[in-house]
């Protein structure tokens, strides 16, 4: 697809080839996209290797992209309706980045406001209220931004830097000790382990079931939004080529 001719045109007057491309490479993207995310799900399903210390970056990497790229994805929506234009590469490298707190912003600001339009209204706010705790969401992601800016190479930084100036850069906090302070906040909102069980079997399949909650109330927020036209045409696409749109209390992706 040539990109410059894409951006230069109102996605209304593209042709239908040139339209028909654009949904194809944006399906593609979505599918590579979700099945990432569902990687990410499995591993922390997974009791054996949820939270062993080699799998903890894992599931800080796999996350971090997938919530980032989901995010795009509905970013390059919001502009198409609010301009009728493809959002141009720069404007996401640019003014967005690897900011998953300010992607994440963007996209529930807009849901927020739209949320009136959907077509099912209570459904839509019961979706959003079904997540667990907003602000300890928010932390996660808090958490996976910084790590998706400052922290997915850390270590190979540390090992070859070892600079004052690059401590400063990651506030002195590695993405294992941030994801911890996650940990600790899940464990006191849902969990109630003392310190001294705190870590154990037990607590981590606990620990492994919340954020697996988190992660999928999030996500299902975006398609419930996307099913019920907040999104457009590609929001119904992305929806419908989930299938079923999740109830309330499924447990299933």
């Amino acid at each position: 697809m040539n990109n410059s001719i894409i951006q230069d045109k109102k996605y209304s007057k593209l042709d239908e080839g040139l339209k028909r491309e654009f949904k194809i490479n944006f399906i593609q993207e979505y599918e590579f996209t979700d099945r990432l995310f569902k990687h990410g799900i499995s591993i922390l399903d997974n009791q054996e290797l949820s939270f062993c210390p080699s799998i903890l970056p894992i599931i800080y990497t796999i996350m971090s992209l997938a919530i980032e790229k989901y995010l795009k994805l509905f970013v390059i929506m919001i502009h198409i309706i609010d301009d009728d234009s493809i959002l141009p590469n720069n404007d996401l490298r640019i003014n967005y980045g690897h900011n998953l707190k300010k992607l994440n912003n963007k996209v529930f600001e807009w849901i927020k406001n739209n949320t009136q339009k959907a077509t099912n209204i209570d459904y839509l706010e019961a979706i959003i209220k079904n997540i667990p705790d907003k602000n300890i969401l928010n932390d996660i992601i808090t958490a996976l931004s910084k790590f998706a800016q400052n922290g997915r190479f850390y270590y190979l930084d540390n090992l070859l830097l070892q600079s004052s100036k690059l401590k400063y850069k990651y506030d002195n906090i590695s993405p294992t000790e941030k994801w911890e302070e996650i940990e600790t906040k899940i464990n006191e909102k849902h969990l109630h382990y003392s310190l001294e069980n705190a870590g154990g079997p037990e607590f981590e399949k606990g620990l492994a079931k919340q954020l697996m909650q988190y992660f999928k109330s999030w996500v299902n927020v975006l398609f419930q939004a996307g099913f019920q036209g907040l999104f457009g045409e590609l929001g119904k696409l992305l929806a419908n080529d989930i299938g079923t749109i999740n109830p309330i209390n499924s447990n299933k992706l």
